[in-house]
């Protein structure tokens, strides 16, 4: 008698298996549980959404990881490095001076900067933008920017750069139509 082998069968998961149910995760499918049978499409297009957004999330920390701004250590985990807590705290600088908040001590004059920066410069006539944004400064037209207060990091770029400094113009104003947005704006009254 001739001893047949059992055919085995396969009780593993492939890759593709195992793809899915790391996609599908516990939420998705109390998710779908708890919607009715007759809902599939709404419970496939949540499910197409955190998906998206889990993709979003592991795009955004590979894109970190290469900077060099998060480590991975050997357990797994995401530790911000020395030039990742640097660039946070810049972040969080920009941020903060980024809050209007309101001014007690204005001397009722206006400090408009015109400048007309030609294309073969515009390093120069973006660094200028990037400290009018950061001084708070508020941009009335293409190429001209205004504020309440006097500006001392402008005129130390200005001081810096002289071939910048002869294409800016910077202007105290006392009055001025159109007042009111502005006067809001900075909430100044």
């Amino acid at each position: 008698m001739i001893k047949r082998k059992k055919k085995r069968t396969r009780l593993g998961l492939g890759a593709l298996e195992r793809d899915i149910l790391a996609e599908v995760s516990l939420g998705d499918i109390l998710m779908a549980h708890l919607l009715s049978a007759r809902s599939t499409k709404r419970f496939y297009a949540e499910l197409h959404k955190r998906h998206a957004a889990r993709q979003h999330a592991r795009r955004c920390v590979n894109r970190l990881l290469s900077k060099g701004l998060l480590a991975l250590d050997t357990e797994g985990s995401l530790s911000l490095t020395t030039s990742g807590h640097a660039k946070l705290d810049d972040v969080v600088i920009r941020m903060g001076n980024a809050v209007r908040r309101p001014i007690h001590n204005w001397d009722h004059k206006w400090r408009l900067v015109a400048f007309d920066i030609p294309e073969e410069l515009k390093e120069k006539r973006d660094a200028l933008r990037f400290v009018l944004k950061r001084a708070g400064f508020v941009k009335m037209q293409q190429s001209i920017w205004i504020h309440p207060l006097d500006c001392s990091e402008l005129s130390n770029l200005l001081e810096r750069d002289r071939q910048l400094a002869s294409r800016v113009v910077y202007m105290v104003v006392e009055k001025m139509s159109d007042e009111k947005s502005f006067l809001c704006h900075f909430r100044l009254g």
